[in-house]
Formats: C-alpha cells, sequence, structure tokens
C-alpha cells in the first residue's frame, strides 16, 4: 500500500507539474520578457554523439537532435540563469514536450568544440550554446517551439515556423 501510495503521489506530482508548464506555454506572450532567443540552428539528427569515452545513445525509434540558440538579454539588469533550476525545453509540433538532457550535451562537448549555453548575460549581450534533445525518428523542426524555464518562471520562448 504504501509503494502504491508512493507511486500514486509521484505521478500526481508530475501531473501538476505538466499542468503549471501547460498553462505558462498556452499563455499568451504576457510573461516577463528578459531573453530574446535568436539564431536558431539544428545539426543533422544522430543516434549517439560522443568520443567513445563520454557517450550518449538515444533510445529505440528516436534521435539526439543538437539546436544551436543565442540568447540576447533584452532587460535592463544583468541576467544569471540558475543553471540548476534552468530548463530548455522543446514542444514538439504535435504538442509533447522535451527538455534538454544534460548527459547528452556532455558528449556533444567530448565529441566537438560545442558552446555551453551562459549562465550570465549583461544587457544588450547575446551568447549563444548548445542543447540536445531526444525527438522521434521523423521530428521536423516547423511549427516547435523552443523555451527556457528559470527556477520555474518562462524567461523565454521563440516559435519555429
Amino acid at each position: 500500500k504504501a509503494s502504491l501510495k508512493k507511486k500514486m503521489s509521484k505521478k500526481e506530482r508530475e501531473k501538476e507539474i505538466k499542468q503549471e508548464l501547460d498553462k505558462k506555454l498556452n499563455a499568451q506572450d504576457d510573461y516577463m520578457k528578459k531573453i530574446e532567443i535568436t539564431d536558431v540552428s539544428w545539426l543533422e539528427p544522430v543516434t549517439e554523439l560522443g568520443d567513445g569515452f563520454t557517450s550518449f545513445d538515444a533510445s529505440q525509434n528516436n534521435r539526439l537532435t543538437v539546436v544551436r540558440m543565442c540568447m540576447s538579454n533584452i532587460s535592463n539588469a544583468a541576467f544569471n540563469l540558475k543553471n540548476q533550476d534552468t530548463r530548455i525545453g522543446l514542444t514538439l509540433g504535435n504538442g509533447i514536450r522535451k527538455f534538454a538532457i544534460a548527459e547528452a550535451l556532455d558528449a556533444l562537448v567530448a565529441q566537438m568544440e560545442a558552446d555551453l549555453l551562459p549562465s550570465n548575460i549583461k544587457p544588450g549581450d547575446t551568447k549563444c550554446g548548445y542543447s540536445v534533445f531526444e525527438t522521434p525518428i521523423g521530428f521536423e523542426i516547423k511549427l516547435s517551439e523552443i523555451f527556457i524555464l528559470d527556477d520555474g518562471d518562462l524567461v523565454a520562448r521563440q516559435r519555429i515556423n
């Protein structure tokens, strides 16, 4: 009973988190915009990343989709991403959301010189970096959206047409 109750409470928490995220992402652009995502480019999807020592493989029927994006601070104050509380997300065209995978990014960095997303951006500055997502085979970039959650707050979003 205790194990079942624990599983139920975990599912309830996950459901609450998903509902909260849905609410934030379905809202119009009325969030406090601090960061603008610019210059989004995609590498060809692959099944694995790494150098043999640090590697990451996509699960069955999925590919690793690497995105390079730049972030511009459009506010009047320095912007600090709280790293462990920052989540880069991708909403696929069918509404499914995926979050960047830190282990896959580590493997990408081991494979090539890939910049990490910055933790600090001064007002008016633009900084670039990479994120890696696991997406289904046949994923199409158009009609998706990249977003950044920082400590639970939506700080940036960019629709891709």
